[in-house]
């Protein structure tokens, strides 16, 4: 896990005290990052990500848990198997060695990313070219292309999705899990039924 990711994940979650859900807390370190790449503040080559259904993870993040400045608990209430873990910053997370610009830019990014449900993310995630362009459990870094998008703000909303009443989030991660899986899904039985 490189230092980087470890250091963007303590500086969102002190700035998120109540935690971050598992797959949101994918999705707003992807949408930090890029927004720091986008204003000069960290390089595209400093952190991957491998595609996968819900869209982008940091490439690492599963190794985020076992670091002693983060505590992860489970969430029993009738969550996704696969997003029932919550992630918080833990008392004993050392001082960041993130410079004052990065710290506040991740402040406003946090604050900015936050207001969206985990599902939109997820739809915003599934429209990076990237995402689009390479198959599940590619790593690959931002392109020029994701770069050229901004990061999501509550008023672009309106133009991406339409309003939903009383959305069942964990329906709404399904059908995206689904729907991101969806390519390799129809490759694979492809060459079953056309094996070389």
């Amino acid at each position: 896990m490189s230092a980087i990711l470890l250091s963007l994940a303590k500086e969102i979650l002190q700035n998120s005290p109540e935690g971050i859900s598992k797959v949101k807390f994918a999705k707003t370190i992807y949408f930090i990052f890029k927004g720091l790449v986008q204003e000069k503040l960290f390089s595209v080559e400093d952190l991957s990500f491998i595609r996968m259904p819900l869209g982008p993870v940091p490439n690492g993040f599963m190794a985020l848990k076992n670091d002693s400045g983060l505590k992860v608990m489970e969430k029993n209430n009738g969550s996704l198997a696969y997003n029932s873990q919550v992630y918080f910053v833990s008392d004993k997370v050392n001082k960041s060695k993130l410079d004052d610009n990065q710290k506040d830019k991740i402040k406003q990014l946090t604050s900015q990313i936050e207001e969206f449900k985990t599902y939109e993310l997820v739809g915003f995630s599934h429209q990076e070219p990237s995402w689009v362009e390479f198959p599940n459990g590619t790593t690959y870094f931002l392109s020029k292309s994701d770069l050229e998008i901004k990061v999501p703000k509550k008023s672009l909303i309106t133009k991406l999705f339409k309003k939903e009443e009383n959305v069942n989030e964990n329906g709404r991660l399904q059908e995206q899990l689904v729907e991101g899986m969806l390519s390799d899904i129809v490759e694979e039985s492809t060459t079953l039924e056309y094996p070389e």
